[in-house]
């Protein structure tokens, strides 16, 4: 791939720590606290963090006297990291290991949820796009997963994730300056449209290969042309093939995928999300009444000196089969959490899972939202992959 040159929260209200620090800091607020107010020790109750430094004096000698400092300040003004992203992108041709360096160092910058979504929007597909020309297939997917989710995407940007990640999950790396989805040929575009319906049948009615079936129309170089509404059907059927196939690690890939696309309208997103949770749900557990469930989320808020416990409880929630009766904003709720906690306990890849499942969960304000994608950030794979 070429690199290039709903509903609202106010019962869980969070307060970052220090940009830089690997976790915010928040936790619930009274209703009416004070804007001044200390930041408390976690988000959602649950994510611990070091105390603020915010009221420290800056110490003698520091960044303010300092060329070096003033200079590292400088880098993240957005036309200096506008002109970084355009360096890095030109580069990525002929080093594409130091352009995806300099990416990545943009992306780690304390300054980044800050930046303009443009820019923030470009260096999250292009990090994605560098692990991609290096070969690590993985880390790019869950990049271009990560940039979907984050909302921040304009509609270009957006196409360039989604073929991104069409092509990953086609196995394919490509060097850095190669281009993305192939010139459409309007006969093979017409062709393969032409292959849907049956396709899709026969992989309805052969739940054991469906996921094949469907997997040969998404892999398809044709597929980015298709008309939108068809992509979206192909998209929800490749998730719920392998679903069907009881390939569940890529179930719910494949189901993130179609729900950071775009492409879905309110009533498949629905579902959609209603079979991501199906994929990790408690079949044996009685169902719970909404407000039972709403108790043992505001219970597991509440447990900020058991994490573990409080992480436990939430998942309970999650996992019991009357979870899709809770409206967006406690379905938000609970996973803004239950993702803080895995997080809190250093458990990176479920932290992932959950705020990717968060941010597409409908249930976050703006706010709710940039917190995710800050948190998801501090858990995302950062490092350069190794030659060979």
């Amino acid at each position: 791939m070429q690199l290039d040159s709903r509903t609202a929260l106010p019962s869980v209200e969070t307060t970052e720590s220090a940009p830089g620090g690997r976790a915010g800091a928040g936790s619930e607020a009274s209703p009416g606290a004070s804007p001044a107010a200390a930041p408390s020790a976690s988000v959602g109750g649950l994510l611990g963090s070091p105390a603020s430094a915010a009221a420290a004096p800056p110490p003698a000698g520091g960044p303010t006297d300092d060329p070096y400092g003033l200079h590292l300040l400088a880098q993240n003004v957005p036309s200096v990291v506008s002109a970084r992203v355009d360096a890095a992108v030109e580069r990525a041709t002929t080093d594409p290991r130091g352009a995806h360096q300099e990416l990545v160092a943009v992306y780690l910058s304390p300054e980044f949820p800050r930046m303009p979504a443009f820019t923030r929007a470009r260096v999250m597909v292009n990090v994605a796009a560098s692990y991609r020309a290096l070969g690590d297939l993985n880390s790019a997917r869950l990049h271009f997963e990560a940039a979907l989710a984050s909302q921040a995407l304009d509609a270009r940007q957006q196409e360039r994730a989604l073929e991104g990640l069409r092509l990953v999950r086609g196995g394919e790396t490509r060097p850095a300056g190669a281009s993305g989805a192939a010139p459409a040929d309007p006969a093979l575009v017409a062709a393969l449209e032409a292959r849907v319906d049956a396709a899709i049948a026969r992989a309805r009615a052969d739940a054991a290969n469906g996921h094949e079936i469907i997997r040969a129309l998404y892999v398809d170089p044709d597929f980015p042309h298709l008309n939108p509404r068809v992509r979206a059907r192909i998209l929800f059927d490749h998730a719920a093939a392998a679903q069907l196939a009881h390939h569940d690690a890529e179930a719910v890939s494949l189901w993130e995928e179609a729900l950071g696309s775009g492409l879905l309208d309110v009533s498949h997103q629905a579902r959609a999300r209603d079979a991501l949770q199906l994929l990790r749900r408690d079949r044996d557990a009685t169902p719970r009444t909404p407000e039972l469930l709403i108790a043992s989320i505001d219970g597991a808020v509440a447990l900020q000196s058991d994490k573990r416990a409080a992480r436990d409880m939430l998942l309970r929630v999650y996992r019991n089969p009357g979870f899709v009766a809770l409206d967006a904003h406690q379905r938000g709720r609970c996973l803004f959490n239950l993702a803080a906690a895995y997080t809190s306990l250093g458990e990176e890849r479920e932290a992932r899972n959950y705020w990717l499942e968060a941010l597409n969960s409908g249930g976050l304000d703006d706010s709710h939202r940039d917190r995710a994608n800050h948190h998801l950030r501090r858990v995302m794979p950062t490092e350069t992959p190794a030659p060979g």
